[in-house]
């Protein structure tokens, strides 16, 4: 959770050089991190302190300094600036994965070409089978996996299927704000299309199709999204998953893959292991 964002650093306004420092906390307000980045006069800073291991990339790196703002894929046309390069350049050697999943289209081309390390789309789904903005497409998932990269399937329904995306972007604008608790009794009260573990599984399927089997792994949501498919309500339904994979032929190597080890092995590669 961000807690404070500061671009004012008065000693270093007369040398043309913005200061930004970003705060991270656990949510219990225990174990801060923090990142911060002088730019300005072409020189990055960035520090990693405690276990920091990833970076959202969204709007932050599109203008020329650290902004973390809330906007669409569908309302981010831009790509990574100049100095989005050099932070991600820095984020590389202290071994902090980028992950795009807020990231608009442009912005995921332009990470991925200028990558050298693995990078995360932490909740996304597949767009072949639900066309939603933050989705990726075959395209991209293709990128990922040529990348070393992996894509964690969002539990979410909104992400899941179009049908209920659509049923529910009134809610969207009368839900902004809410508490994660109050969005999801709203949402409950709702008619709403029913959406079911197997389209869960449909998505993981397709990225391991597209990206293949060691590319895919899982990407709950489950401190935000308001809804979540029938079966997999919350964090103890977990072996579901399991079993759904197994009944569909999984193999068991191939399903620790999905439940972590793909994970893993981007957190090791951003560290050089």
């Amino acid at each position: 959770r961000i807690i404070e964002q500061s671009e004012q650093d008065g000693a270093k306004k007369n040398m043309g050089t913005t200061a930004v420092m970003v705060h991270f906390v656990e949510r219990n307000g225990a174990g801060a991190r923090a990142v911060v980045a002088h730019v300005g006069d072409s020189r990055v800073y960035l520090f990693r302190e405690g276990e920091l291991q990833r970076i959202t990339i969204d709007h932050s790196l599109v203008e020329e300094y650290l902004r973390l703002g809330k906007i669409t894929a569908e309302e981010a046309k831009t790509g990574l600036s100049p100095f989005g390069k050099r932070v991600l350049a820095e984020m590389e050697r202290l071994g902090i994965v980028a992950d795009l999943s807020h990231g608009s289209d442009a912005l995921f081309w332009d990470v991925i070409a200028a990558a050298t390390r693995p990078i995360l789309l932490t909740h996304s789904a597949a767009r072949a089978l639900s066309n939603h903005p933050r989705n990726a497409s075959d395209e991209m998932l293709q990128a990922v996996a040529r990348n070393g990269g992996a894509v964690c399937v969002d539990f979410s329904r909104t992400f899941l299927d179009d049908r209920f995306r659509r049923a529910t972007q009134a809610l969207l604008q009368k839900t902004k704000g809410m508490r994660a608790s109050e969005k999801m009794e709203l949402y409950r009260r709702e008619n709403l299309p029913e959406v079911r573990l197997d389209t869960l599984v449909d998505h993981i399927e397709h990225v391991a199709r597209v990206a293949g089997n060691d590319h895919v792994c899982l990407g709950s949501d489950f401190d935000d999204a308001p809804m979540m498919p029938v079966g997999l309500e919350d964090a103890s339904k977990y072996p579901a998953i399991t079993a759904a994979l197994r009944a569909r032929g999984w193999a068991p190597r191939n399903i620790r893959k999905v439940l972590g080890e793909n994970l893993l092995r981007v957190l090791a590669a951003s560290e050089g292991r």
